[in-house]
């Protein structure tokens, strides 16, 4: 018989690190994807940075505004 502490999410570390989404917020595509998943981040795990606001959110994060991604995902 299964107990709540032998649940795997209840003996499982939780990693509480926010992660940072980058998204165009000039993109109506993508501003409706991420209105999407800013519904299902209840808990505020991700911290959501338009891009298309200014450049000081790439270059705070280290991207080189000069060099492309080359289809890559970070």
């Amino acid at each position: 018989m299964n107990t709540p502490n032998s649940w795997p999410h209840a003996t499982r570390q939780e990693n509480h690190e926010k992660r940072t989404v980058f998204y165009d917020g000039g993109c109506l595509l993508c501003r409706r994807v991420i209105t999407h998943y800013q519904k299902l981040d209840r808990e505020h795990h991700i911290e959501w940075q338009d891009i298309s606001q200014t450049r000081e959110t790439l270059d705070r994060h280290g991207f080189d505004w000069g060099k492309p991604c080359n289809g890559r995902w970070y």
